[in-house]
């Protein structure tokens, strides 16, 4: 296991990543000194596979697609999924749990700080789209 030793402090608790590699699209503004696969959470570890590569970040849910590090700062490259509705609305809407129906991935790739990151999802496939459950122990 190839680990870093890079560190950041964020709004959760200290991050590390693990897994560089070098064989994954960036956005073409975004000058990088390593990619890498995984970054670890107190809590929870985000992977840019599939099973492990949905979150909540800055408000939105996205998957995230590459992990970079550059001379100031980790950021996130992700996709976002551009419609988020309830899944269910009685007894109360199911939003209020952090459980969403999404749709709609954007092709865009976009870049935001790691520190955006707030929550992990599991995420389901449901009818045409998916359902996004948030995994308690990461809230």
């Amino acid at each position: 296991m190839k680990h870093s030793d890079v560190t950041v402090n964020t709004n959760m608790t200290l991050s590390s990543l693990f897994y560089a590699h070098y064989s994954r699209e960036i956005p073409e503004s975004v000058h990088f000194l390593q990619q890498f696969r995984e970054v670890r959470f107190d809590k929870f570890l985000v992977n840019i596979s599939n099973k492990d590569n949905c979150v909540k970040f800055d408000g939105g849910i996205v998957l995230v697609r590459n992990i970079l590090k550059t001379k100031s700062e980790i950021l996130v490259v992700y996709q976002t999924f551009c419609s988020k509705k309830s899944l269910f609305d009685y007894p109360a809407g199911s939003s209020c749990f952090g459980i969403h129906n999404v749709s709609n991935l954007e092709q865009t790739l976009k870049s935001g700080p790691i520190t955006y990151v707030q929550n992990k999802f599991v995420i389901l496939p449901f009818k045409s789209d998916f359902v996004v459950l948030p995994l308690l122990h990461s809230l």
